[in-house]
């Protein structure tokens, strides 16, 4: 976590009673790092001479190639970016980076440090259709069948096309699920996107930051909480504006039920990151105090961004149900859970499927209450650790 924080240098190399890191962690860190989305930030602190005072020339070397093989992916991302928007454009489809993408375009984190898979884009769900067949045009494919693809515009809020070389664009109507519980409105984010300057002499739209932000909020809850890198997009988007809006913040939190998860996600970046968050924003977003003790409960910001979340489907459903805060919302969860399958895009049918979410859900109350017997057994002994809590 330290080397991904924006002060990590002088917090490095001040600090002489640290021990160096060796070849060996470095490769563990750096495999961690892949994990988190945070490689391209990871090995380009590990190399700084104030880190790297302890590590062979060989994992060096190695670390330069990964370094280098991250910047090379963004590049050719960047260009699969630009045509995509040039071509949409030229056919009167307006487009809207989203994510990884729209950081890198508003300088958020360079290519090289912001580890992308793929380009994000949001239309309008009317040019959808045409938007694929724009893309088909240019070599893209969809991998999925044609009744997978009829999935997910039923399921789903994105369709995934596959160019030369592997690289992919999702091309989003939406930003959640619908009937998930947790949305951000794609019409207001899309009515709201601002021009940036990252296609020369063309206008490239990006969502402005307040909703850049809380699409990442998003993200963190379809994810589990699981991957430190979207705590390190929220932080360099705070520290990146000084005009941040935070009333705007809170206020498009409260429509998609996203409240909660936005408390949970800025207290996670002042925490983790030192990101600098008003008292007052985490206190008007702040859940009730049964909500608050449940996911007190529920783990550590440490434990939460362990991965735990997002490999167990019952963990990740328990989360869900905290961050809701209406009853409605929560039985929504509890439906789900028995009656959708595990990826969100094709419903379970028939009997083995109602089995087989019925024991994920037997699961999620059983970690509700081993979490419980766990957290009045350690009562004590927590409230003496050094920990960070929320």
């Amino acid at each position: 976590m330290l080397l991904c924080r924006r002060d990590v240098a002088a917090s490095t190399a001040g600090d002489p009673s640290r021990d160096p890191i060796d070849g060996r962690r470095a490769r563990e860190i750096c495999s961690l790092a892949r994990a988190h989305g945070v490689a391209g930030i990871v090995t380009s602190r590990l190399r700084e001479p104030s880190v790297a005072r302890g590590i062979d020339d060989a994992t060096l070397v190695d670390l330069a190639e990964i370094e280098s093989g991250l910047r090379r992916r963004g590049s050719l991302l960047a260009i699969v970016r630009n045509n995509v928007v040039r071509r949409l454009g030229s056919a009167g489809v307006r487009s809207i980076l989203l994510k990884g993408a729209a950081m890198v375009a508003c300088g958020y984190l360079s290519a090289s440090e912001r580890d992308q898979v793929d380009v994000d884009i949001l239309v309008d769900e009317r040019m959808v259709e045409a938007a694929v067949e724009i893309l088909m045009a240019d070599g893209f494919r969809p991998h999925e069948s044609e009744r997978r693809i009829r999935d997910y515009r039923t399921y789903h809020f994105h369709v995934p096309m596959y160019g030369p070389g592997g690289l992919a664009v999702e091309i989003h109507w939406a930003l959640g699920r619908a009937g998930s519980g947790f949305d951000l409105d794609a019409g207001a984010v899309s009515a709201s996107a601002g021009p940036c300057g990252a296609v020369p002499e063309e206008t490239v739209l990006v969502p402005r930051p307040e909703h850049l932000l809380l699409h990442f909020v998003l993200q963190h809850v379809q994810e589990g909480f699981a991957r430190l890198g979207r705590i390190v997009d929220i932080d360099r988007i705070v520290s990146g504006d000084p005009h941040l809006d935070w009333n705007v913040v809170v206020r498009d939190a409260r429509p998609g039920n996203l409240s909660s998860a936005t408390w949970v996600s800025l207290r996670l970046a002042r925490a983790l990151m030192g990101t600098q968050i008003p008292e007052s924003v985490i206190a008007s977003l702040q859940p009730g105090g049964l909500t608050c003790k449940h996911l007190q409960i529920i783990g550590s910001p440490e434990a939460l961004l362990t991965g735990h979340g997002a490999r167990d489907y019952a963990t990740r459903q328990l989360q869900r149900f905290w961050l809701l805060r209406d009853v409605r919302g929560r039985a929504r969860v509890v439906r789900d859970t028995l009656f959708i399958g595990h990826d969100g895009v094709n419903p379970d049918a028939g009997r083995r499927g109602f089995l087989r979410n019925s024991l994920s859900l037997v699961r999620a109350i059983g970690v509700q209450a081993s979490l419980y017997v766990k957290a009045l057994a350690n009562a004590a002994w927590l409230r003496h650790r050094p920990q960070i809590r929320f």
